[in-house]
This record gives structure tokens, C-alpha cells and sequence, in this order.
């Protein structure tokens, strides 16, 4: 079994799975600076969203010219990294096509800048991150089985944080962490608020626990308690001992998440879904599913919601 020390030391392609909000990317940068490439470029890139021609482009670069829009040459995220670390985030979201043009890459080792014969050899490892089962997006046929036994050679799965042993360690160091953030080394947990969260599901994983923390130090003084929470951690909580299933709490606490969020910057679609840290692509598939009304969020036109269906 891989273990965090091992992935330091792997000089080929990773693959992490985990649970949306998990510390895919966090994992991914700390494999990289604790590597022997920590000197070297580190790229996190999501190109998801992207059409084929820009995903192309925004891998390889392209020459002027070589499509509407392309005023001067581009160089791409391949040549850019040189032997550092790319880090492709939601790759299970990727079409079909893209992943026939990733899986190539993977294979050759060479591309070629869009509009340009000159072949150019990749010279870095990939790391890539997906909050879903690969496995079974293949017997879906929604993700290429070749791509997967390609990519499943160094797997490293992130538990949910609710499920760790050391739970009060990592609130600790989290806590620890926001507080230097916001120069607030006069607060403390109480007792009682580290035992709440101890026996807190953290529906958001480790990106929950961040968010808390930074809230408390935000707002907080002298000696935290429960109280000081926000009120969503308290409501969600409610609301989980009211169901047995956990998806539908994971449910009710993602949609209130993403509805805070989407106020918060105004619904602006790009902005958020880059600070919550999911694709655009993802974040506008969730509006949908849970009915968020993006509209009454937003203060001006100039991201235009049609441009994305909603």
C-alpha cells in the first residue's frame, strides 16, 4: 500500500482519488515540494471545461495564426512545466476525446503545438486528481479503459477526513495554521468545541475543517466554544442526526455550501468555482442538479448565465 512517504519518492504519473473537498491538491503540492523536483516548476491546471482546440492549446501552446484568436504564439502547459510536475485536477471529467489526446501524450512522451509540425518531447511527470471512481466510469463507458490502466499504476486514495484516527491532531494543526493566517495568537479551543468537532462528520472534508477554522480566527476571541461556530456547521449537524444516509446530509450541506458561496461573490461562476477549488464545470453540473438560482445573486451582466445554459 502506498503511503505519503512513498509518493515522494515516485518518478512516474499519480493518480489521487478522494471525495470532493478530500485535499486532492494539497496532497498533489506537498508530493511535489517534498520530492526531488521541489526546485522545479509545479503547474496546477483544470482544463476540463475546456473545447478541444483550447485544451489542446492550453496543453501544447499553439503558433500565431493557427486559429481565430491566436494573435502571437503560446507556449503550453507541457513545455512550460519543463521536468516539473504537471498536476491535471478533475480528470475524470474529461470527454472522451480529450482523454484519447491525453492518453497519447502519456504514451509518446512528444506533442505538437497547435499549427506547428515541430514535435517537442514532454520532459515532466503528471500528476492527475478525480473525485470519482475510475473504475466504474470505465464500465460506463465514460472513461477509456486504456487511459485508466495507464493511469492506475501509483493510485493513492484520500480518505474522507471524518473517518481519520486523528482528527484531533489535524484540527489542532489546522487551527494552528489560521491563526498565524490571521494573526491571532491569543485564541484557544475550549475542551467542548474540540470534542463538537471531534464527533463532527465534516460533510466538506478537509475543506471544511479550513473553512471553520479560518472562520472562528476571522470572528473569534480569547477562548473558543461552540457557539462561535457558524451557524451552518450547527444547522448541518442538526440535520444529519434527522436522516440516516449520508449522501442525502452530504446533499443538504453541498447545496447550502455552494448557495453561501455563489452569494458571497456574486454569482460569479469562474471566481467561485476556482476559490471553492472545483471546476467550473463541476460547480455549473451542481447549480443545475440542486435548482440554484444564480440570477439573484448577481449585481451586474457581465457574466452572462446563458453562455452556460443556466
Amino acid at each position: 500500500m502506498l503511503t505519503k512517504n512513498h509518493l515522494t519518492k515516485i518518478q512516474e504519473n499519480l493518480l489521487i482519488q478522494g471525495a470532493t473537498g478530500s485535499g486532492k491538491s494539497h496532497l498533489a503540492r506537498w508530493v511535489h515540494e517534498n520530492s526531488d523536483r521541489s526546485h522545479l516548476q509545479f503547474f496546477h491546471v483544470n482544463i476540463a471545461s475546456l473545447s478541444k482546440g483550447l485544451f489542446e492549446s492550453e496543453l501544447f501552446g499553439h503558433k500565431k495564426g493557427s486559429f481565430t484568436g491566436a494573435i502571437s504564439d503560446k507556449l503550453g502547459f507541457c513545455e512550460r512545466v519543463g521536468s516539473g510536475t504537471l498536476f491535471i485536477d478533475e480528470i475524470g471529467e474529461l470527454s472522451l476525446e480529450q482523454q484519447k489526446t491525453l492518453l497519447t501524450l502519456l504514451e509518446e512522451k512528444i506533442f505538437y503545438q497547435v499549427g506547428s509540425e515541430i514535435v517537442k518531447k514532454f520532459k515532466g511527470v503528471f500528476f492527475f486528481a478525480t473525485n470519482k471512481d475510475l473504475n466504474i466510469e470505465v464500465q460506463k463507458g465514460k472513461f477509456r479503459e486504456d487511459l485508466y490502466h495507464r493511469l492506475r499504476s501509483f493510485t493513492y486514495n484520500i480518505e474522507d477526513f471524518s473517518a481519520r484516527t486523528d482528527k484531533g491532531v489535524k484540527i489542532y494543526e489546522e487551527f494552528h495554521s489560521s491563526k498565524l493566517k490571521h494573526e491571532k495568537n491569543d485564541l484557544r479551543l475550549s475542551k467542548e468545541l474540540v470534542n463538537f468537532l471531534k464527533n463532527y462528520s465534516f460533510p466538506g472534508n478537509y475543506r471544511e475543517l479550513r473553512q471553520i477554522t479560518d472562520y472562528l480566527c476571522f470572528v473569534g476571541s480569547g477562548d473558543l466554544q461552540i457557539t462561535d461556530l457558524p451557524s451552518w456547521v450547527k444547522d448541518t449537524n442538526v440535520k444529519e442526526r434527522q436522516t440516516d444516509s449520508y449522501y442525502q446530509a452530504f446533499e443538504k450541506f453541498e447545496k447550502r455550501f455552494l448557495e453561501q458561496k455563489l452569494k458571497k461573490f456574486q454569482g460569479r461562476i469562474n471566481f467561485t468555482a476556482q476559490t471553492v477549488e472545483i471546476s467550473k464545470v463541476t460547480l455549473i453540473s451542481k447549480i443545475r442538479k440542486y435548482g440554484i438560482n444564480v440570477a439573484e445573486y448577481k449585481i451586474n451582466n457581465f457574466e452572462r448565465l446563458s453562455s452556460y445554459g443556466i
